[in-house]
C-alpha cells in the first residue's frame, strides 16, 4: 500500500500532466488559433460569430471557385470539380471528427464551425495560389478576398 505522501505526489503529477495535456490540446483547436475570427468566451455568442464567419468564408470560396472555373480549360474544370468534391468531403469529415472529440460537450459546436471556417479560408488561399495566374490571364479581374 502506498504511503499518503506517495499517493499525494502521484496525484499531483497526474493532475499536472492532465492540465498540461489539456492546455496543449486547447491551443491546437481551430477556435483557439491565432488567426481565428472570433474571440468571444460565451458559447452562444461564439457559435453565432463562428457561424457567420464560416458562412462568409464559404461565400468567398464559392466566388473564388467560380472565378477559377471561368478561366480554366474544360479539362481543368472537370479535374477541379472532382478535387473540390473530395476536398469538401475531407473538410466535413475532419471537422466532424473535431466536433466529436468533445463527446457531446458544449465545445463541440464552436469547434466544428471554427474548423469549417479555418479549413475553408486555407483552401481559398490554396486555390488563389494555384490558379491566380490563369484568372489574371484568361478570366478577367484578379482573385480577391471578397465575395
Amino acid at each position: 500500500m502506498l504511503s499518503q505522501r506517495r499517493k499525494s505526489s502521484a496525484f499531483r503529477a497526474m493532475f499536472l500532466l492532465a492540465l498540461l495535456g489539456g492546455m496543449a490540446s486547447a491551443h491546437a483547436q481551430h477556435m483557439n488559433a491565432a488567426d481565428a475570427p472570433c474571440r468571444i468566451t460565451q458559447t452562444y455568442a461564439l457559435v453565432a460569430c463562428l457561424a457567420a464567419a464560416e458562412k462568409q468564408a464559404d461565400l468567398q470560396r464559392a466566388s473564388t471557385y467560380r472565378q477559377i472555373t471561368d478561366a480554366v480549360t474544360s479539362q481543368t474544370r472537370m479535374e477541379l470539380d472532382r478535387s473540390e468534391r473530395a476536398w469538401t468531403a475531407y473538410r466535413d469529415a475532419f471537422c466532424d471528427t473535431e466536433y466529436h472529440s468533445f463527446a457531446g460537450g458544449s465545445g463541440g459546436p464552436p469547434a466544428r464551425l471554427a474548423c469549417l471556417e479555418a479549413l475553408t479560408r486555407h483552401h481559398i488561399a490554396d486555390m488563389q495560389t494555384a490558379f491566380h495566374w490563369q484568372v489574371e490571364k484568361f478570366g478577367g479581374p484578379a482573385l480577391s478576398n471578397t465575395p
